[in-house]
């Protein structure tokens, strides 16, 4: 008979009677007592208990992942030896109580046959699944059914049973992430920027390949930063299979820093991910250890006369200027540009050529070092210029693009002043140096012209309102003696 209702401990007495062959009302012996315990049989179903582990390294407690699974190590007893019976189990989600779903939203089920060869002993049954959709802290409770011919024979459906329960664990990531160029937190303005950092994780499956994906954030906004140049985001990724359970690994980030403003920071926000799907992440917009910050370099320049280093320009058609630069927080081994204009401080407009082009220079160099100074040399016509003041604004550029400037129209040190030249003249009498001359059919004196703000190396000219003519010497003399004869017509 079908005895699958019966209840544990329920006593069934067989009661038995004798009746005639020939005629079967003719009762010849019974034997009805419910009260034998030797017509008595009782009802013992089979029972089970169940132990649920991580089917990768046997413990209580599941990594979230992709490919989960959890192995249930099923107990039985008085099962019946030869039979085919069915294992049917189903996940339960503790906190609800009810079945787990996958990362698809299908419920988590397993199943398996198995055919006992002493009433008493262990089958397992796996639950392999996406459960890329789990939470850290779940705990996942195994249900077991063991079923004959259709039909339910014994069961272990313990909410709260430990040894049911396996708990979900999500991998575990921190992140360091620092200037790829020397290794600190701060990161130059710059079009050629890079970020490293250092994904340090735990709780991962080995031998199972992760992809560690990242994006820069901008702490102002709390939104990704935009790449001025790609106008997209600043993600870096790196593929990784791990042979332990907790390691690093890194990842960089190349980017256009050139438009960021000096003390800005970027975030780093990481994603661990497995055949696609996050399995992990570490992404805290405060978390200093995971920002950088930028620094915008500093220049600083010094403006004097090409030819003596002072502040004083000489008004000549051949007049120069050197502008001294001197830098801080560039990247060594890059190459850079410092691009000035000379301004006229009297109108804050750029002095123009006789063609109408600003006067301009500029010189290219590769720092060895974060910090140093270059000079650029101004070259100009500035005859007409004397008493003007013209002061060097100078630009900073990488790859074309603007880092940054120094222009301060007020600025001293940027600052020289054009000045005209300056004689003063001494004449005495040629024949003995002094103030009389004598009438003489050939007097002769002698002017000796004291000079300034002339340029060394060219040639000036000397003339007397009366047409005398004299050849100077050759600057960097600072007086001309001029001698002039003349003779009386009587």
């Amino acid at each position: 008979f079908d005895g699958s209702n019966l209840t544990d401990s329920t006593d069934l007495v067989v009661f038995e009677t004798i009746a005639a062959t020939e005629d079967p009302d003719r009762i010849l012996d019974n034997h009805n007592d419910l009260d034998d315990q030797g017509q008595t049989v009782t009802v013992k179903p089979p029972t089970i208990g169940t132990i649920a582990t991580d089917g990768v390294d046997n413990d209580k407690d599941v990594v979230k992942d992709t490919q989960v699974t959890v192995k249930d190590t099923v107990a039985y007893v008085g099962l019946t030896v030869g039979r085919e019976y069915t294992l049917k189990g189903e996940l339960m989600d503790k906190a609800t109580g009810t079945v787990l779903t996958d990362a698809e939203g299908n419920p988590v089920t397993a199943e398996t046959k198995f055919t006992p060869k002493t009433t008493a002993g262990t089958v397992d049954i796996e639950f392999n699944f996406d459960g890329s959709n789990l939470k850290d802290g779940n705990a996942l409770v195994a249900f077991e059914h063991v079923v004959y011919k259709d039909k339910e024979v014994a069961a272990h459906t313990e909410i709260g049973d430990i040894a049911q329960t396996v708990t979900v664990s999500e991998p575990k990531l921190g992140t360091t992430a620092v200037d790829a160029v020397d290794g600190d937190k701060n990161i130059v303005k710059d079009p050629e920027a890079s970020v490293a950092d250092t994904v340090e994780y735990s709780g991962l499956v080995p031998e199972r390949e992760y992809i560690v994906f990242g994006t820069l954030m901008d702490k102002a906004t709390g939104k990704a930063y935009i790449d001025p140049t790609t106008g997209k985001e600043v993600t870096g990724s790196s593929t990784f299979t791990p042979k332990d359970t907790y390691g690093t690994i890194d990842v960089k980030f190349n980017f256009d820093a050139s438009q960021l403003e000096q003390d800005a920071q970027l975030v780093v926000f990481e994603s661990l991910q497995r055949e696609g799907k996050e399995v992990g992440g570490h992404k805290e917009i405060d978390d200093e250890a995971q920002a950088v910050t930028v620094i915008v370099p500093e220049v600083h320049t010094t403006a004097t006369d090409g030819l003596d280093g002072d502040k004083k320009v000489p008004a000549d058609h051949k007049a120069t200027v050197v502008d001294t630069v001197q830098y801080k927080d560039l990247v060594p081994g890059k190459e850079y540009t410092v691009s000035g204009t000379l301004m006229v401080k009297e109108t804050g407009e750029a002095l123009l050529d006789a063609d109408g082009n600003p006067i301009t220079g500029s010189t290219t160099f590769t720092p060895e070092k974060s910090e140093g100074s270059v000079d650029v040399v101004f070259e100009f016509d500035a005859d007409l210029l004397a008493g003007k003041k013209l002061v060097a604004f100078e630009k900073l550029l990488r790859n074309d693009i603007e880092i940054t400037f120094h222009e301060d129209i007020d600025d001293e040190d940027q600052t020289v002043e054009v000045v005209p030249p300056k004689v003063g003249t001494t004449a005495t009498d040629t024949a003995d140096g002094d103030k009389h001359m004598s009438a003489d059919p050939e007097s002769s004196i002698t002017d000796e012209i004291a000079y300034k703000n002339l340029i060394p190396g060219d040639e000036y000219q000397v003339a007397s309102p009366r047409g005398c003519r004299c050849s100077p010497a050759r600057a960097p003399r600072r007086s001309l003696l001029r001698t002039c004869r003349s003779s009386r017509t009587t």
